[in-house]
């Protein structure tokens, strides 16, 4: 547990590495992200972290950070007055050249992310290779709570590939169960809605 009290987590700042966290990012979406926004969706993320509004903010990412280099990120926001804001600016990089089939795009990115406004959503949680399997995410995910029961949210929700069962597990062990599965037929993902309410 020593080990664990070297660790820093901590809200992203715009003067993090953004290639580093768009790289974490990759990591959580290794397969989806490519098939969904095109190939150049990592130098869109690099991109879109230094810039507001947009889901890909460094006001939306929380990092884990051991001898001041970032080893884990995670996504998390609220819905708000802005996600439409958000979205187009999203949706904009991705016309630009990102998103190389639009109707995949906008097929897939429909059912996922989409959640109530009373729900803190939890996306693209990845810790460096690394240092995996060392309970970083236990620490993030108490940061991640926190935020959201400051915000005045009782319940944080995610998404997650079901054929990602490690990731699967480590969720439940954090108390998160499965609600309900997103098929994205005809494309070749399906997800599992998990959810955790906060006491």
């Amino acid at each position: 547990m020593d080990y664990l009290n070297t660790v820093i987590i901590r809200n992203g700042r715009q003067d993090d590495d953004n290639k580093k966290i768009a790289r974490l990012i990759m990591i959580s979406a290794e397969e989806y992200f490519p098939y969904v926004y095109g190939q150049n969706i990592e130098t869109a993320i690099e991109e879109m972290f230094k810039k507001k509004g947009n889901i890909f903010c460094h006001d939306n990412i929380i990092v884990a950070e051991k001898n001041g280099e970032i080893v884990g990120a995670a996504m998390c926001f609220e819905k708000s007055q802005d996600n439409l804001k958000n979205t187009l600016a999203f949706l904009r990089y991705c016309f630009l050249g990102i998103a190389s089939h639009p109707v995949r795009t906008i097929r897939c990115t429909s059912q996922i992310a989409n959640f109530k406004s009373d729900e803190f959503y939890l996306s693209n949680v990845a810790i460096d290779p690394g240092y995996q399997g060392q309970g970083m995410f236990s620490l993030m995910q108490k940061k991640i709570e926190k935020k959201a029961s400051e915000k005045g949210y009782r319940k944080v929700v995610l998404d997650v590939e079901t054929k990602k069962t490690i990731d699967v597990a480590i969720y439940k062990k954090c108390g998160f169960k499965i609600i309900r599965k997103i098929n994205l037929a005809p494309f070749p993902f399906c997800f599992y809605r998990m959810e955790k309410k906060l006491e």
